[in-house]
């Protein structure tokens, strides 16, 4: 009996130090794990996956509520994690061979050195983010952030320099309610996914409003981009309800709808092609961002707790 008491004894002891806890961890192998079922890959126990990338044969996730983003291998094997000043980390993005840049709710944007953990401001002397959620390195050597909590667009120089805004004051037709995140095409064209507005805003590299992509209201569905109303929440194909995400790929774009529980597929033209997480297969609850790289795409599917691998031709005409 006694050797029992000892055993639970150090048990308790362990529990209390919080070493079996996922959230307080900066995270170990154990935390977390890899389940498969037909083609699909799922990487579980990751308690809030707010964003993901995929570069260099690497997973990068950014676990928000935790203050870390995590490193997986592409089959879903642990690597490590980083935290050191992070609050809550949204979007990692490749910088160099030897950097990301991490775009952190908690009001910074960080660069941080993969090898040694490393972490400085990534916009010296710039003070003006609340809630950034993303940055997106620009054609011409320049960068845009997008803060979710300001509503506002942020565009700095190649020297990192601040340079102008564009906020929900600056017209009503391209004016934002909490912009998530955006991407750019071979022509310079901007789409800022425009999340509380329910829709996709395309502007020209000059700084022209092109259109919004959604359903319109009072009119039937359609797709195509619109230079006049606004729009509507619609859970109908092509159309959102609180998007977040985007991911340009060649000359189509990925979106995560996360109130539809979906990533949705277009073409530039804004025509709807087809939809992933809304089948008997797979079921997604509120994810926050799809990334394919190779023939697979990525799904940080936050309430359920994971990362969604899927081969690009799981998506389906529903």
């Amino acid at each position: 009996m006694e050797s029992w008491r000892k055993f639970f004894f150090i048990i308790s002891c362990l529990l209390a130090l919080g070493c079996g806890s996922v959230a307080n961890s900066k995270g170990k192998g154990s935390d977390f794990s890899v389940s498969q079922s037909a083609d699909l890959t799922f990487i579980n126990n990751i308690p809030t996956p707010f964003g993901v990338s995929v570069f260099d044969d690497q997973i990068f996730v950014s676990d928000l509520d935790s203050a870390r983003v995590l490193l997986f291998k592409l089959d879903g094997r642990y690597l490590k994690s980083f935290s050191g000043n992070l609050k809550r980390p949204h979007s990692v993005l490749k910088l160099d061979s030897q950097h990301v840049v991490i775009s952190d709710y908690g009001g910074q944007v960080l660069k941080i050195n993969r090898e040694t953990d490393a972490q400085e401001p990534f916009f010296p002397g710039f003070s003006g983010f609340k809630g950034p959620v993303h940055t997106l390195p620009l054609k011409d050597g320049g960068f845009l952030v997008t803060d979710f909590d300001r509503s506002e667009l942020f565009f700095f120089d190649s020297k990192k320099q601040y340079r102008q805004s564009f906020s929900e004051s600056v017209n009503q037709a391209v004016g934002f309610s909490k912009p998530h995140m955006a991407a750019q095409d071979k022509d310079g064209n901007l789409y800022v996914v425009d999340s509380q507005n329910h829709r996709i805003v395309k502007i020209s590299a000059s700084g022209k409003y092109l259109g919004w992509l959604n359903y319109r209201k009072g009119e039937n569905l359609k797709s195509y981009w619109s230079l006049e109303g606004s729009a509507k929440a619609s859970s109908e194909p092509g159309k959102f309800d609180v998007p977040v995400s985007i991911f340009l790929l060649k000359d189509q774009f990925y979106v995560a709808d996360v109130k539809n529980g979906r990533i949705q597929k277009f073409d530039l033209s804004g025509q709807w092609l087809s939809s992933l997480g809304r089948s008997e297969k797979l079921q997604l609850n509120w994810p926050y961002e799809g990334v394919p790289y190779q023939d697979k795409i990525y799904v940080a599917d936050s309430k359920n707790k994971r990362i969604v691998i899927a081969p690009l031709d799981f998506f389906t005409q529903k």
